[in-house]
């Protein structure tokens, strides 16, 4: 992987987690006055789940939250499959004690740049408010905004305000401004401008960062929180992040 590259993923505040270690989560939260904190009743949420398309049979798990808007899971879970090679998957009924939601998909996928069922299995990730919403897509954008959502949030912002900034801090990785959908509503397989800005990405880190053995190893110092995000895969660890470089040898 040559230099440019390197740079370019030195930027990315969350990598691609293969077998992935939990977030840990910190006090703070949204106060009922700026935003409100609603509880949702008889809610059903689908979407679908892409890096490219998720297989049928992928795992997705939605975590309802605390309603103290602290976004620090509750400890109920809700679970469903990926019933087509397309990645959609389908909850229903379910009740929250708070609008904001956490989900993850885990599960193999049909990679972009061969067409072909990729070797190791990834986990994507998604937060969003689903006071007004009944999708929620999981894809590259929601997975790398999601960090930093919960470090604005632990920091004082609204959840808008958190969700604006890290799309927009996202997406200057790559070198767009702004997008008019957010990236839950976003489907690689749609043909609006935002839609192809989603497959180009995510082809992009297809392309460039796929791999089972990922050699050599690196490690990079994470700036927005106290420790970095691991990435493990069956033959090595590395680390990727939103990162002043910082290579160990």
């Amino acid at each position: 992987m040559n230099y440019f590259y390197l740079k370019i993923f030195s930027l990315i505040a969350i990598s691609l987690s293969i077998y992935a270690c939990g977030y840990k989560d910190t006090a703070g939260g949204i106060s009922e006055e700026t935003e409100g904190i609603y509880a949702i009743v008889d809610k059903t949420i689908e979407g679908v789940s892409q890096k490219g398309p998720f297989v049928t049979g992928s795992s997705i798990v939605l975590q309802e939250t605390k309603k103290d808007g602290s976004l620090a899971p509750t400890g109920r879970e809700f679970f469903a499959t990926t019933r087509t090679n397309k990645g959609d998957f389908k909850i229903d009924n379910i009740d929250l004690e708070s609008q904001y939601v956490r989900l993850t998909a885990t599960g193999y996928y049909k990679r972009e740049s061969t067409g072909k069922n990729s070797e190791c299995q990834i986990n994507l990730r998604a937060i969003s408010n689903v006071k007004d919403r009944d999708k929620v897509n999981i894809n590259i954008l929601t997975h790398l905004e999601y960090d930093y959502i919960l470090y604005y949030v632990r920091n004082g912002k609204t959840f808008s305000e958190a969700k604006k900034q890290a799309q927009h801090d996202v997406l200057k990785i790559f070198g767009y401004e702004s997008l008019v959908d957010a990236p839950e509503d976003l489907d690689i397989n749609s043909n609006g401008e935002a839609d192809k800005a989603l497959e180009k990405i995510s082809r992009f880190i297809d392309e460039k960062a796929y791999s089972c053995d990922f050699a050599p190893t690196f490690n990079y110092s994470l700036t927005i929180s106290t420790s970095s995000t691991l990435l493990t895969n069956p033959c090595k660890a590395i680390y990727i992040g939103h990162f002043s470089r910082n290579k160990h040898d």
